[in-house]
């Protein structure tokens, strides 16, 4: 269910096309389905009885909620707030995309989003050599331990 605010913002968004070119996804897919306009639409559709279809669910995951649509728009609405909500509403009708539920469930497992739970060694052994002539910490993120190690020292 949809707060009345989160209505409310689609509502004032689904006929508006004033931030589709600064939406990161949408420039680069070329989808309109990609754009906070659509998105405000299918929302609107849903609160006028059109149940959201699983294809419909899986363009809210799609939205990297940079905000970016936000900080441009003249009228000060935020998109976020009903792709946010969206995501709820799939969730809780189990329409997850599915590569969302592989995320989730290797986060339950393994407290780790992505495949690799083991510590690059080679990185490892960066990380002891720098331990004490370090006089800066930097804390590196999953994305730099599991992803791209080369890049984390």
């Amino acid at each position: 269910m949809y707060t009345e605010k989160a209505y409310h913002i689609a509502d004032n968004c689904r006929f508006c096309w004033m931030c589709r070119h600064v939406c990161p996804v949408g420039l680069v897919t070329g989808k309109e389905i990609n754009t906070p306009r659509a998105k405000a639409l299918l929302v609107s559709m849903e609160k006028r009885g059109i149940p959201m279809d699983r294809e419909a669910a899986a363009s809210f995951y799609e939205c990297m909620l940079c905000e970016g649509c936000s900080n441009d728009c003249a009228t000060g609405f935020e998109p976020p707030v009903f792709i946010r909500e969206a995501r709820v509403q799939a969730a809780s009708e189990g329409m997850l995309p599915e590569e969302v539920e592989k995320v989730l469930d290797r986060i339950l497992e393994t407290g780790v989003m992505y495949e690799e739970t083991e510590e690059d060694p080679a990185l490892a052994e960066k990380i002891r050599l720098h331990q004490k002539k370090a006089s800066v910490l930097v804390l590196l993120g999953a994305a730099a331990r599991y992803r791209v190690p080369e890049m984390a020292v």
